[in-house]
This record gives structure tokens, C-alpha cells and sequence, in this order.
């Protein structure tokens, strides 16, 4: 999320502090403290893309507590539909572009944020909170370096999450006699996917109606072949993308396409995982760990 910055108004530009995913928890640790855009219009918009069940619950409670500690300020909900800011980074960034930014925004930490708003001069640092509220003390040092450059903090964290999860329905394993240990190799997953092919069960249940869902699951699929090292080589700029491994996961990646359900592009990622669990239970997910299966 993100405020503008009046210091730079003259330069022509709305230069703007970015809060990562939810800037309302800033508010809650500040107690009254309001952006001057939003004291002054009595308006503060909020632009994410926190629209599906459980994510507009969440901003709702937000947006709650901050009219409670702020009952003179009417918070205008810009959230835009589409898993993983796939349909509102582009409605963003036109904004950004003429100077017109919301009062606040969601973005992810690492490049997104330093490489897309710190480097073009859209955000200020917001290190003096870590200092005065203790943040710095208490927050692993790997994440603050994930939203700071050149020794400035440029977002407030407020949401973790891990993106490498594979969630599978037991019964559904149990029943075809699929046992799932502490690891699972990519060949053993895709023996399990045969057995449940022979069944007529999709083994993979993915919704990539927003294409982010299924660069997730190539993503994870690149971490699975690199590892932890190989990944930071990869994009740190010391392994090719060329690099024998890389095209392994992409092999990989496209035995993988093949497990999938016929109407993964018509689903969203939520769609997927009810419709797996409800009308069609599912056997393997590719997932997050925001959802919460039943």
C-alpha cells in the first residue's frame, strides 16, 4: 500500500510510500495515525486484490478497525479481482504512470517491490517505523531485506505466506492405496498420478483462470530441481537459464500439465479447490498456504 509523498509533489511526479499487502496494520500499530491525503480529503482508497472469501473477510475487519481508530475517514475499497494481482499490477501501474496513485497498494516484497516501485522513485522509506515501533527488532532478518535498499525500509509486512505447498486429500490417496511420506520425488508423484488416472480421478487439481496458478506450479516445480542454492544462483545471475536443470523442470513441468483437469483455465484458484473438495474430490493440489481445505 502505499501514501504520496507531498515533499515531491512539485517534481511533477506523486512520489509514494509503499506499504506491503495491507498498510491498515501500520495504522493499528500507530494508533490515529492517518495519511494527510486521507485527513484531508476524509477519504483514503485502498487498492488490492483481496476479493475472495476469505480475503475480503480479512480487509473488512481492516478496514473496521481502522474507522474505529479513524471515524472521520471513509475508506474507498479500489480492490480488483484476480488471483495474485494479475488483473490490477497493469490498472496499478497506469495510475503510477500519470501520477494518479491510490492512497495505498498491495504488491509482493522482493523484486516487485524494489525492482518495479522503489527503483522507479515511486516509494520513500518508511525506516523510521521500524525504529520507533521496534519492527526492526523483532521481524527475521531475511524478510526485512526483502523490502529494504540501500539500508532504507520501503514496506510494512503484514501478511507471509509460502507459495511451495502441495496439498493432497487423504481418502481419496488412502482409497487407491497411495501412501504420501515426509518427502515425495517428482517420479513418485507422477506414479501416483498413473494410478489415479487408471481410476478416472484428476490427479492435479489446479485453476489458472489468471495464469499466475500454473507459473506458481512451474515455479515450484524449478525450486523442487534446484534447490534452495541453485534457485538463488538461477536468478542472481550466476546460473544461465539454459542450465541443464532448467530445462529438466520445464520437462517436468509439462508431465506435469498433463495431470491436470480439463478445466483448468476456466477456474480461479479458489473455484479449483472448492470444486476439488466439494463437487469433485480432489486427490492433489498445487497450492499456497493461505487456503484452508475442510
Amino acid at each position: 500500500m502505499a501514501f504520496p509523498n507531498h515533499l515531491q509533489a512539485e517534481a511533477g511526479m506523486k512520489k509514494l510510500l509503499r506499504v506491503r499487502f495491507l498498510c491498515m496494520v501500520l495504522f493499528l500499530a500507530l494508533g490515529t495515525a492517518c495519511p494527510v491525503p486521507a485527513i484531508a480529503s476524509k477519504q483514503l482508497e485502498v487498492f488490492s486484490w483481496w476479493t475472495s472469501g476469505g480475503e475480503a473477510v480479512a480487509l473488512e475487519v481492516l478496514f473496521k478497525v481502522y474507522n474505529h481508530k479513524n471515524p472521520g475517514v471513509e475508506i474507498c475499497n479500489a480492490a480488483i479481482t484476480g488471483g495474485g494481482g494479475s488483473a490490477a499490477r497493469p490498472v496499478l501501474q497506469t495510475r503510477l504512470a500519470r501520477g494518479n496513485p491510490p492512497d495505498t497498494w498491495q504488491t509482493h516484497s522482493g523484486h516487485e517491490l524494489l525492482g518495479r516501485y522503489v527503483r522507479a522513485g515511486y516509494c520513500v522509506p518508511v525506516t523510521f517505523l521500524y525504529q520507533s515501533e521496534g519492527w526492526d527488532r523483532v521481524l527475521p532478518q531475511g524478510l526485512l531485506e526483502r523490502v529494504s535498499k540501500g539500508g532504507e525500509v520501503y514496506a510494512v509486512l503484514v501478511g507471509v505466506h509460502r507459495g511451495n505447498v502441495l496439498w493432497y486429500n487423504k481418502k481419496v490417496l488412502n482409497k487407491h492405496g497411495i501412501k504420501v511420506g515426509d518427502t515425495l520425488s517428482f517420479e513418485q508423484f507422477f506414479s501416483a498420478a498413473q494410478r489415479l488416472k487408471a481410476a478416472g480421478m484428476v490427479p492435479l487439481a489446479v485453476g489458472d483462470d489468471g495464469l499466475w496458478a500454473t507459473a506458481e506450479l512451474f515455479e515450484n516445480t524449478l525450486l523442487g530441481v534446484l534447490g534452495p542454492q541453485g534457485w538463488q544462483e538461477l536468478f542472481g545471475g550466476r546460473m544461465a537459464f539454459d542450465d541443464p536443470r532448467v530445462k529438466q523442470a520445464a520437462r517436468l513441468y509439462g508431465r506435469m500439465l498433463d495431470c491436470q483437469n480439463e478445466d483448468h483455465s476456466a477456474l480461479s484458484w479458489d473455484q479449483a479447490v472448492r470444486a476439488r473438495r466439494l463437487s469433485r474430490p480432489w486427490a492433489i493440489g498445487p497450492m499456497a498456504n493461505w487456503p484452508r481445505p475442510a
